[in-house]
Protein backbone atom coordinates (compact mmCIF):
# COMPACT_ATOMS: atom_id res chain seq x y z
CA UNK A 1 0.00 0.00 0.00
CA UNK A 2 1.35 3.24 -0.82
CA UNK A 3 2.48 5.37 1.86
CA UNK A 4 -0.01 8.38 1.27
CA UNK A 5 -3.08 5.67 1.54
CA UNK A 6 -1.65 4.53 5.18
CA UNK A 7 -1.02 8.00 5.81
CA UNK A 8 -4.78 8.55 5.48
CA UNK A 9 -6.07 5.21 6.97
CA UNK A 10 -3.75 6.44 10.31
CA UNK A 11 -5.59 9.37 10.10
CA UNK A 12 -8.85 8.53 10.16
CA UNK A 13 -8.20 6.01 12.92
CA UNK A 14 -6.42 8.90 15.03
CA UNK A 15 -9.91 11.53 14.41
CA UNK A 16 -12.08 8.47 15.11
CA UNK A 17 -10.01 7.49 18.91
CA UNK A 18 -9.69 11.06 19.27
CA UNK A 19 -13.60 11.74 19.00
CA UNK A 20 -14.42 9.00 21.26
CA UNK A 21 -12.30 9.90 24.01
CA UNK A 22 -12.45 13.48 24.41
CA UNK A 23 -15.66 14.17 23.17
CA UNK A 24 -17.78 14.65 26.21
CA UNK A 25 -15.12 16.04 28.13
CA UNK A 26 -14.77 19.20 25.57
CA UNK A 27 -18.24 19.32 24.75
CA UNK A 28 -19.17 20.12 28.60
CA UNK A 29 -16.24 22.83 28.73
CA UNK A 30 -17.37 24.52 25.66
CA UNK A 31 -21.15 25.27 25.57
CA UNK A 32 -22.30 28.82 26.78
CA UNK A 33 -23.97 28.38 30.25
CA UNK A 34 -27.23 29.03 31.15
CA UNK A 35 -26.87 31.16 34.43
CA UNK A 36 -28.38 29.38 37.28
CA UNK A 37 -30.98 31.44 39.40
CA UNK A 38 -30.01 31.18 42.86
CA UNK A 39 -26.26 30.76 42.47
CA UNK A 40 -24.00 33.77 41.98
CA UNK A 41 -23.82 34.32 37.98
CA UNK A 42 -19.95 34.93 37.99
CA UNK A 43 -20.09 31.03 38.72
CA UNK A 44 -21.43 30.18 35.34
CA UNK A 45 -20.02 31.94 32.41
CA UNK A 46 -17.07 31.69 30.88
CA UNK A 47 -13.88 32.06 32.69
CA UNK A 48 -12.85 35.37 31.21
CA UNK A 49 -8.84 34.75 32.35
CA UNK A 50 -8.96 31.97 29.82
CA UNK A 51 -9.28 34.54 26.91
CA UNK A 52 -6.16 34.97 25.22
CA UNK A 53 -5.41 36.69 22.06
CA UNK A 54 -2.65 35.56 20.00
CA UNK A 55 -1.32 36.70 16.85
CA UNK A 56 -3.13 34.07 14.71
CA UNK A 57 -6.29 35.73 15.97
CA UNK A 58 -5.53 39.47 15.71
CA UNK A 59 -7.38 39.44 12.32
CA UNK A 60 -6.72 43.07 11.64
CA UNK A 61 -2.84 42.42 10.92
CA UNK A 62 -3.62 39.72 8.74
CA UNK A 63 -4.45 39.68 4.92
CA UNK A 64 -7.64 38.77 3.33
CA UNK A 65 -8.15 36.09 1.47
CA UNK A 66 -8.16 36.49 -2.57
CA UNK A 67 -11.90 35.84 -3.04
CA UNK A 68 -12.74 34.02 -6.34
CA UNK A 69 -14.60 36.26 -8.72
CA UNK A 70 -16.84 34.12 -9.95
CA UNK A 71 -18.32 33.35 -6.48
CA UNK A 72 -21.03 34.78 -4.84
CA UNK A 73 -20.28 33.28 -1.60
CA UNK A 74 -16.25 34.61 -0.11
CA UNK A 75 -14.38 31.37 -1.37
CA UNK A 76 -10.81 30.99 -1.74
CA UNK A 77 -8.52 27.89 -2.82
CA UNK A 78 -5.78 26.35 -0.17
CA UNK A 79 -3.19 24.10 -1.03
CA UNK A 80 -3.52 20.82 0.88
CA UNK A 81 -0.01 19.60 2.64
CA UNK A 82 -2.09 16.89 5.04
CA UNK A 83 -4.73 15.21 5.27
CA UNK A 84 -5.39 15.45 8.88
CA UNK A 85 -6.13 19.26 8.85
CA UNK A 86 -8.95 18.97 11.78
CA UNK A 87 -6.80 17.30 14.18
CA UNK A 88 -6.60 20.29 16.34
CA UNK A 89 -9.95 21.58 15.39
CA UNK A 90 -11.78 22.18 19.01
CA UNK A 91 -15.20 21.94 17.17
CA UNK A 92 -14.37 18.50 16.16
CA UNK A 93 -15.27 17.36 19.85
CA UNK A 94 -18.86 19.45 19.84
CA UNK A 95 -21.11 17.18 17.89
CA UNK A 96 -21.09 13.73 16.43
CA UNK A 97 -22.57 15.30 13.17
CA UNK A 98 -19.27 17.94 12.93
CA UNK A 99 -16.89 14.88 13.94
CA UNK A 100 -18.61 12.50 10.84
CA UNK A 101 -18.33 15.37 8.65
CA UNK A 102 -14.62 15.74 9.14
CA UNK A 103 -13.74 12.19 9.23
CA UNK A 104 -15.66 12.32 5.15
CA UNK A 105 -13.44 15.00 4.50
CA UNK A 106 -10.14 13.51 6.13
CA UNK A 107 -10.71 10.81 3.55
CA UNK A 108 -11.52 12.77 0.70
CA UNK A 109 -8.05 15.23 1.59
CA UNK A 110 -6.29 11.82 1.64
CA UNK A 111 -7.35 10.67 -1.92
CA UNK A 112 -6.65 13.72 -3.35
CA UNK A 113 -3.11 13.47 -1.65
CA UNK A 114 -2.52 10.29 -2.99
CA UNK A 115 -3.26 10.83 -6.82
CA UNK A 116 -1.85 14.47 -6.35
CA UNK A 117 1.82 15.37 -7.97
CA UNK A 118 4.21 16.05 -4.36
CA UNK A 119 5.35 19.07 -6.59
CA UNK A 120 1.86 20.63 -6.89
CA UNK A 121 -0.42 20.29 -3.99
CA UNK A 122 -3.73 19.98 -4.50
CA UNK A 123 -6.52 22.36 -3.10
CA UNK A 124 -9.24 22.63 -1.19
CA UNK A 125 -11.61 25.39 -1.57
CA UNK A 126 -12.71 27.61 1.28
CA UNK A 127 -15.31 29.97 2.15
CA UNK A 128 -16.54 32.29 5.28
CA UNK A 129 -20.08 33.71 5.65
CA UNK A 130 -22.34 35.63 2.57
CA UNK A 131 -23.97 36.40 5.83
CA UNK A 132 -24.43 36.51 9.37
CA UNK A 133 -27.66 36.15 11.11
CA UNK A 134 -25.94 38.14 14.00
CA UNK A 135 -28.72 38.25 17.08
CA UNK A 136 -30.81 38.67 19.05
CA UNK A 137 -30.72 35.71 21.67
CA UNK A 138 -34.74 34.80 22.37
CA UNK A 139 -35.61 36.33 19.28
CA UNK A 140 -36.33 33.75 17.15
CA UNK A 141 -32.99 33.16 15.76
CA UNK A 142 -32.89 29.64 15.76
CA UNK A 143 -36.48 28.90 14.13
CA UNK A 144 -35.59 31.52 11.41
CA UNK A 145 -32.31 29.40 10.75
CA UNK A 146 -34.13 26.39 10.43
CA UNK A 147 -36.50 27.80 7.73
CA UNK A 148 -34.22 29.96 6.00
CA UNK A 149 -31.90 26.38 5.06
CA UNK A 150 -35.15 25.83 2.93
CA UNK A 151 -33.68 27.40 0.23
CA UNK A 152 -31.79 25.14 -2.30
CA UNK A 153 -29.10 28.39 -2.54
CA UNK A 154 -28.55 28.34 1.13
CA UNK A 155 -26.31 25.70 2.44
CA UNK A 156 -25.55 25.27 6.42
CA UNK A 157 -22.14 25.87 7.84
CA UNK A 158 -20.98 22.44 9.76
CA UNK A 159 -22.59 24.51 13.05
CA UNK A 160 -25.41 26.81 13.25
CA UNK A 161 -23.69 28.92 16.29
CA UNK A 162 -20.18 28.86 16.30
CA UNK A 163 -19.92 31.45 18.38
CA UNK A 164 -15.81 31.88 16.73
CA UNK A 165 -15.61 35.68 16.57
CA UNK A 166 -17.03 36.50 19.97
CA UNK A 167 -15.82 33.49 22.17
CA UNK A 168 -14.51 30.74 20.72
CA UNK A 169 -11.12 32.08 19.02
CA UNK A 170 -9.78 33.69 22.63
CA UNK A 171 -10.98 30.59 24.85
CA UNK A 172 -8.77 28.05 26.07
CA UNK A 173 -9.78 24.55 25.04
CA UNK A 174 -8.85 21.53 25.90
CA UNK A 175 -5.88 22.64 28.39
CA UNK A 176 -3.28 24.36 25.75
CA UNK A 177 -5.40 24.48 22.15
CA UNK A 178 -7.09 27.44 20.90
CA UNK A 179 -9.59 28.04 18.24
CA UNK A 180 -7.66 29.42 15.40
CA UNK A 181 -9.24 31.08 12.36
CA UNK A 182 -8.01 27.84 10.05
CA UNK A 183 -10.21 25.86 12.46
CA UNK A 184 -13.67 28.52 11.91
CA UNK A 185 -13.31 28.16 8.21
CA UNK A 186 -12.96 24.40 8.93
CA UNK A 187 -16.75 24.50 10.09
CA UNK A 188 -17.57 25.45 6.21
CA UNK A 189 -15.51 23.00 4.25
CA UNK A 190 -19.29 21.05 3.66
CA UNK A 191 -20.84 23.92 2.75
CA UNK A 192 -17.82 25.08 0.31
CA UNK A 193 -18.09 21.69 -1.30
CA UNK A 194 -21.33 22.21 -2.42
CA UNK A 195 -20.92 25.78 -3.58
CA UNK A 196 -17.65 24.65 -5.83
CA UNK A 197 -19.76 21.48 -7.13
CA UNK A 198 -22.64 24.59 -8.34
CA UNK A 199 -21.45 25.39 -11.91
CA UNK A 200 -22.95 28.83 -11.26
CA UNK A 201 -21.42 29.36 -8.00
CA UNK A 202 -24.24 31.00 -7.08
CA UNK A 203 -24.65 29.02 -3.23
CA UNK A 204 -24.19 30.84 -0.59
CA UNK A 205 -23.48 29.71 3.43
CA UNK A 206 -24.15 31.81 7.19
CA UNK A 207 -22.82 32.15 10.57
CA UNK A 208 -25.66 32.17 12.97
CA UNK A 209 -24.40 32.85 16.08
CA UNK A 210 -26.78 34.81 18.17
CA UNK A 211 -24.42 36.37 20.06
CA UNK A 212 -22.12 38.21 16.46
CA UNK A 213 -23.95 41.44 16.93
CA UNK A 214 -23.61 42.57 20.63
CA UNK A 215 -21.00 39.92 22.25
CA UNK A 216 -17.72 41.96 22.88
CA UNK A 217 -16.60 41.01 26.11
CA UNK A 218 -13.10 40.42 25.51
CA UNK A 219 -12.78 44.16 24.19
CA UNK A 220 -10.07 45.40 26.09
CA UNK A 221 -8.14 42.30 25.74
CA UNK A 222 -7.51 43.76 22.17
CA UNK A 223 -4.09 45.24 21.30
CA UNK A 224 -6.32 47.46 19.27
CA UNK A 225 -8.51 49.02 22.35
CA UNK A 226 -5.06 49.17 24.96
CA UNK A 227 -6.22 51.62 27.15
CA UNK A 228 -9.58 52.36 26.23
CA UNK A 229 -11.93 53.12 28.28
CA UNK A 230 -14.79 51.68 25.80
CA UNK A 231 -13.52 50.00 22.81
CA UNK A 232 -12.44 51.63 19.59
CA UNK A 233 -12.31 47.96 18.00
CA UNK A 234 -15.36 45.69 17.88
CA UNK A 235 -16.53 42.68 16.19
CA UNK A 236 -17.37 44.43 13.31
CA UNK A 237 -14.49 45.54 12.68
CA UNK A 238 -13.16 41.79 12.38
CA UNK A 239 -15.38 40.50 10.24
CA UNK A 240 -15.55 44.07 7.80
CA UNK A 241 -11.86 43.01 7.66
CA UNK A 242 -11.86 39.89 6.24
CA UNK A 243 -15.03 40.29 4.38
CA UNK A 244 -15.96 43.79 3.65
CA UNK A 245 -19.08 43.04 1.76
CA UNK A 246 -21.08 40.69 4.12
CA UNK A 247 -24.92 40.96 5.10
CA UNK A 248 -26.02 41.16 8.70
CA UNK A 249 -29.63 39.86 9.55
CA UNK A 250 -30.46 41.04 12.93
CA UNK A 251 -34.03 39.76 14.48
CA UNK A 252 -35.18 42.13 17.39
CA UNK A 253 -38.23 40.82 19.81
CA UNK A 254 -40.08 43.08 22.55
CA UNK A 255 -37.13 43.98 24.44
CA UNK A 256 -38.98 43.13 27.89
CA UNK A 257 -40.40 39.75 26.19
CA UNK A 258 -36.92 39.36 24.78
CA UNK A 259 -35.56 39.32 29.03
CA UNK A 260 -37.98 37.25 30.17
CA UNK A 261 -38.17 34.42 27.78
CA UNK A 262 -33.96 34.57 28.43
CA UNK A 263 -34.45 34.17 32.44
CA UNK A 264 -37.15 31.31 31.59
CA UNK A 265 -35.23 29.45 29.12
CA UNK A 266 -31.63 29.92 30.45
CA UNK A 267 -32.15 29.88 34.24
CA UNK A 268 -32.22 26.28 35.88
CA UNK A 269 -33.32 26.29 39.66
CA UNK A 270 -36.10 28.34 41.59
CA UNK A 271 -37.70 30.13 39.03
CA UNK A 272 -40.44 32.55 39.92
CA UNK A 273 -41.94 35.67 38.96
CA UNK A 274 -40.67 37.16 42.47
CA UNK A 275 -37.08 35.95 41.43
CA UNK A 276 -37.70 37.65 38.02
CA UNK A 277 -39.40 40.83 39.93
CA UNK A 278 -35.86 41.11 42.23
CA UNK A 279 -33.44 40.30 39.46
CA UNK A 280 -34.96 43.33 37.03
CA UNK A 281 -34.82 45.71 39.87
CA UNK A 282 -31.12 44.99 40.48
CA UNK A 283 -29.92 45.26 37.08
CA UNK A 284 -31.96 48.50 36.55
CA UNK A 285 -30.39 49.68 39.41
CA UNK A 286 -27.13 48.84 38.03
CA UNK A 287 -27.17 50.01 35.11
CA UNK A 288 -28.66 53.38 35.80
CA UNK A 289 -26.39 54.01 37.90
CA UNK A 290 -23.77 53.44 35.65
CA UNK A 291 -25.75 55.46 33.22
CA UNK A 292 -25.39 58.62 35.28
CA UNK A 293 -21.52 58.81 35.75
CA UNK A 294 -20.57 57.19 32.25
CA UNK A 295 -21.71 56.88 28.86
CA UNK A 296 -24.52 54.56 27.85
CA UNK A 297 -21.69 52.85 25.74
CA UNK A 298 -19.22 52.20 27.91
CA UNK A 299 -21.62 50.69 30.48
CA UNK A 300 -22.92 48.54 27.62
CA UNK A 301 -19.54 46.70 26.48
CA UNK A 302 -18.36 46.82 30.86
CA UNK A 303 -18.26 42.88 31.35
CA UNK A 304 -18.07 43.19 35.09
CA UNK A 305 -21.10 45.29 35.40
CA UNK A 306 -23.36 42.48 33.41
CA UNK A 307 -22.04 39.89 36.03
CA UNK A 308 -23.37 42.13 38.56
CA UNK A 309 -26.53 42.55 37.15
CA UNK A 310 -29.08 38.95 37.47
CA UNK A 311 -30.58 39.21 34.37
CA UNK A 312 -29.12 40.50 30.49
CA UNK A 313 -30.61 43.85 30.39
CA UNK A 314 -28.14 45.28 28.06
CA UNK A 315 -29.06 42.74 25.27
CA UNK A 316 -32.13 45.01 25.02
CA UNK A 317 -30.21 47.69 24.73
CA UNK A 318 -30.61 47.60 20.84
CA UNK A 319 -29.35 50.87 19.58
CA UNK A 320 -25.77 50.57 20.95
CA UNK A 321 -24.81 47.27 18.92
CA UNK A 322 -26.77 48.38 16.21
CA UNK A 323 -25.09 51.90 15.66
CA UNK A 324 -22.15 50.68 15.96
CA UNK A 325 -22.59 48.12 13.53
CA UNK A 326 -23.34 50.41 10.79
CA UNK A 327 -20.39 52.64 11.81
CA UNK A 328 -18.38 49.79 10.27
CA UNK A 329 -20.85 48.65 7.42
CA UNK A 330 -23.67 49.99 5.26
CA UNK A 331 -26.96 50.87 6.34
CA UNK A 332 -28.19 48.83 3.31
CA UNK A 333 -26.37 45.88 4.43
CA UNK A 334 -28.67 45.41 7.37
CA UNK A 335 -32.07 43.71 7.18
CA UNK A 336 -33.87 43.53 10.52
CA UNK A 337 -36.39 40.97 11.73
CA UNK A 338 -39.32 42.82 14.16
CA UNK A 339 -40.01 39.15 15.79
CA UNK A 340 -43.38 39.26 16.38
CA UNK A 341 -44.33 40.39 12.86
CA UNK A 342 -41.98 37.15 12.01
CA UNK A 343 -44.75 34.89 14.11
CA UNK A 344 -47.46 36.94 12.04
CA UNK A 345 -46.16 36.21 8.75
CA UNK A 346 -43.75 34.14 8.28
CA UNK A 347 -43.95 33.84 3.98
CA UNK A 348 -44.04 37.69 3.99
CA UNK A 349 -40.77 37.49 5.73
CA UNK A 350 -38.92 35.31 4.07
CA UNK A 351 -40.34 37.05 0.75
CA UNK A 352 -38.20 39.90 1.99
CA UNK A 353 -35.11 38.61 2.97
CA UNK A 354 -34.79 36.43 -0.08
CA UNK A 355 -34.70 39.93 -2.24
CA UNK A 356 -32.99 41.39 0.64
CA UNK A 357 -30.03 38.33 0.13
CA UNK A 358 -30.36 38.37 -3.65
CA UNK A 359 -31.69 34.90 -4.04
CA UNK A 360 -34.85 33.73 -6.32
CA UNK A 361 -37.77 33.23 -4.08
CA UNK A 362 -38.89 29.86 -3.17
CA UNK A 363 -41.60 27.90 -5.08
CA UNK A 364 -45.29 27.14 -3.70
CA UNK A 365 -44.48 23.54 -2.45
CA UNK A 366 -41.23 24.92 -0.73
CA UNK A 367 -43.11 27.73 1.00
CA UNK A 368 -45.71 25.33 2.25
CA UNK A 369 -42.63 22.92 3.95
CA UNK A 370 -41.18 25.72 5.30
CA UNK A 371 -44.65 26.93 7.33
CA UNK A 372 -44.71 23.25 8.42
CA UNK A 373 -41.86 22.92 10.23
CA UNK A 374 -42.37 23.15 14.07
CA UNK A 375 -41.43 25.90 16.19
CA UNK A 376 -37.85 25.94 17.76
CA UNK A 377 -37.25 26.64 21.29
CA UNK A 378 -40.59 27.17 22.30
CA UNK A 379 -41.17 27.52 25.95
CA UNK A 380 -40.60 24.88 28.18
CA UNK A 381 -43.97 23.41 29.85
CA UNK A 382 -43.00 23.93 33.33
CA UNK A 383 -42.54 27.61 32.56
CA UNK A 384 -45.35 28.34 31.33
CA UNK A 385 -47.00 27.36 34.22
CA UNK A 386 -45.64 30.66 35.62
CA UNK A 387 -47.77 32.94 33.95
CA UNK A 388 -46.95 36.13 32.83
CA UNK A 389 -44.28 38.47 34.96
CA UNK A 390 -45.94 40.98 37.62
CA UNK A 391 -47.19 44.28 35.92
CA UNK A 392 -45.45 46.03 38.22
CA UNK A 393 -41.76 44.14 36.77
CA UNK A 394 -43.17 44.99 33.02
CA UNK A 395 -43.58 48.85 34.47
CA UNK A 396 -40.52 48.96 35.44
CA UNK A 397 -38.85 47.58 32.62
CA UNK A 398 -40.90 49.80 30.24
CA UNK A 399 -39.59 52.88 32.14
CA UNK A 400 -36.21 51.62 31.60
CA UNK A 401 -35.91 50.43 27.90
CA UNK A 402 -38.71 53.28 26.44
CA UNK A 403 -35.67 55.78 25.82
CA UNK A 404 -33.45 53.53 24.27
CA UNK A 405 -35.96 52.28 22.51
CA UNK A 406 -36.74 55.60 20.67
CA UNK A 407 -33.43 55.70 19.77
CA UNK A 408 -33.39 52.43 17.83
CA UNK A 409 -36.50 53.67 15.89
CA UNK A 410 -35.06 56.87 14.87
CA UNK A 411 -31.71 54.69 14.13
CA UNK A 412 -33.11 52.75 11.84
CA UNK A 413 -36.21 54.67 10.62
CA UNK A 414 -38.53 52.16 11.17
CA UNK A 415 -41.31 53.05 13.16
CA UNK A 416 -43.40 49.60 13.82
CA UNK A 417 -40.13 48.95 16.01
CA UNK A 418 -42.09 51.40 18.81
CA UNK A 419 -42.64 48.43 21.10
CA UNK A 420 -44.43 50.84 23.89
CA UNK A 421 -46.88 52.94 21.84
CA UNK A 422 -50.66 52.94 23.44
CA UNK A 423 -51.68 49.93 20.75
CA UNK A 424 -49.05 47.86 21.54
CA UNK A 425 -49.03 48.27 25.61
CA UNK A 426 -52.89 47.66 25.13
CA UNK A 427 -51.92 44.64 23.43
CA UNK A 428 -49.55 43.22 25.58
CA UNK A 429 -52.15 44.06 28.63
CA UNK A 430 -54.62 41.83 26.69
Amino acid sequence: MPNSKKLALFCILTVTIYCIFVHNYVWKNTQEPAYVVNKPKANNVLNFSNFIITKENDLINKRPPSFLPNYRNPCWLEDIYSAGVYLDNPYLHMSQSIQKEMIRLTTKWGKLLSRGDSSKPPKRIRCLPYFYIAGMPKSGTTDFYRRINVHPDIVKCQRKEPHWWTRIRFQQLWKTNHSSFSNYIDLFDGAAEKIQMDKQHKKITSDASASTLWDNDFWNRLPGNANQSEPDLLIAHYIHHMTPNIKVIVILRNPIDRLFSDYLYFGLYNKSLENFHERVKNSISVYENCFRNETVRRCVYNRNLSLVAGVRLRIGLYWVYLKDWMSVFPKENFYIVKTEDYAKCIKCTFAKVFRFLGLPQLNKSSVNFMESIPKANTRRYKDTTMGRMWNETYELLRKFYQPHNEKLVNLINRPEFDWFNIKQEEKHKN
